[in-house]
């Protein structure tokens, strides 16, 4: 109890009924005991946020007058919060309007503040799946560094925002009853999902950015998508901590392949129709020009375009041309390449008279099959949280059926 209130103030420790997460409170306090053993009858509370809220009361005995009491919410467990509260007589009969503040200062136990922890045990409660026994406190205590008290209170609150739903079943255990992966994601983050994929230049690209954005939103997720040309580029986002998930074609993901990423590789077609060589003339440019070597475009920021120019060309005397991907009809066009290799989902126009193609060769076919044409989601393989929300939630025939639709006409492409 606090002392040393002036005549008009009061303190007292509440234990709450399970609340709502906004509006009026349903049920009366459960008990309520104030200073020097004076009881208090309170009125429904209104909740200004999860933690925070505004009462009014009166004191039982008291001839008149009403009470104010603002405080902040404390999780008790089992849905239940408990809370020291300071109670102030209002002048008037009626409540003083709520400021509306949130209030930011956090419990601190065990050295860890109870925000870090909660984040920390969001994160961890992401790779357990529903009805798998949950380590004890004690040892989530040893684990984080925190105090027994510190580690319930921040259950408690994950439990009162809906992330999880925990079963305790005494010397058996705790089990995790349900989880919310997008409360999870939003306690452990704070922050969107952010996916980067190329840039949506055609249909195809299109209709995968709708799918990916579309299956987020059916599972809750809160998304954003950014679009960043060349392999290379979106991975160094990812490694950069920019992204969560990048999008690039097997291929890519095969070279880039690390013991710190993990790969998830959709069906083939999700990402290109076909990778072609395209030529300057009619002709097969093997031989090249006379007086020059062959000229090939090459975009080193596509680790897949680059590698399959580089095997389509790797027994010819050939001069590499540093140029962005799109570039290449051009090049071929004003006659300043000679061959390239690129997407046939790009060539929508109809290409010159003198700019032709074929398809790859078959012993590169042969080597690499078909993993340049097949969609993949790379993350970081320590980031536990992105690759759950990436197992869970990213259905790879509910992205592939929505591209068919975007591709066939039937859906307009949205993302």
């Amino acid at each position: 109890m606090r002392s040393g209130l002036s005549g008009f103030e009061s303190c007292a420790h509440v234990v709450l009924a399970p609340p709502p997460r906004s509006g009026t409170w349903p049920l009366r306090v459960r008990r309520c005991i104030g200073v020097h053993g004076s009881a208090w009858a309170v009125r429904p509370l209104t909740v200004l946020c999860s933690r925070t809220m505004n009462i009014t009361g009166s004191r039982l005995g008291a001839s008149s007058g009403k009470w104010f009491w603002q405080t902040r919410l404390w999780p008790l467990g089992r849905g239940c919060y408990v809370t020291r509260m300071h109670a102030r007589r209002l002048q008037s009969s009626r409540p003083r309007a709520s400021s509306g503040r949130v209030y930011a200062r956090s419990e601190q136990a065990g050295g860890v503040r109870v925000d870090d922890l909660a984040r920390s045990l969001a994160r961890d409660l992401m790779a357990f799946e529903e009805g798998d026994r949950l380590p004890t406190v004690r040892d989530l205590a040893a684990q984080h560094g925190a105090s027994l008290a510190s580690v319930q209170t921040a259950l408690a609150r994950l439990e009162a925002d809906g992330a999880v739903q925990i079963t305790r079943r005494g010397r058996l255990g705790a089990y995790l009853e349900h989880r919310s992966l997008p409360e999870l994601w939003s306690a452990a983050d704070g922050a969107p999902l952010v996916v980067t994929l190329p840039l949506a230049s055609n249909l195809r690209g299109q209709g995968l950015a709708t799918g990916i954005k579309s299956v987020l939103t059916e599972a809750g997720m809160d998304t954003f998508l950014t679009f960043v040309r060349g392999s290379r580029n979106r991975l160094r986002a990812l490694r950069d901590g920019r992204c969560h998930i990048v999008v690039m074609s097997g291929l890519a993901a095969t070279i880039a392949a690390d013991a710190d990423l993990a790969v998830i590789i959709l069906p083939a077609q999700t990402f290109a129709e076909e990778r072609r060589v395209f030529l300057h003339r009619p002709e097969p440019p093997e031989l090249g020009p006379p007086d020059r070597r062959l000229r090939v475009v090459i975009d080193s920021e596509s680790a897949d375009l680059q590698r399959l120019a580089q095997l389509e060309f790797e027994h010819q005397d050939v001069e590499f041309v540093e140029a962005v991907y799109m570039q290449s009809i051009a090049l071929l066009e004003s006659g300043m390449a000679d061959a390239a290799v690129w997407d046939l989902d790009e060539t929508t126009r109809r290409l010159p008279p003198h700019v032709t193609s074929r398809a790859l060769s078959p012993s590169v076919r042969e080597a690499i099959g078909h993993r340049e044409t097949c969609a993949a989601f790379v993350t970081r393989a320590d980031d536990i949280p992105t690759r759950v929300i990436v197992e869970k939630c990213l259905r790879p025939e509910r992205i592939v059926e929505i591209q068919r639709r975007v591709l066939a006409g039937e859906l307009v492409p949205g993302y």
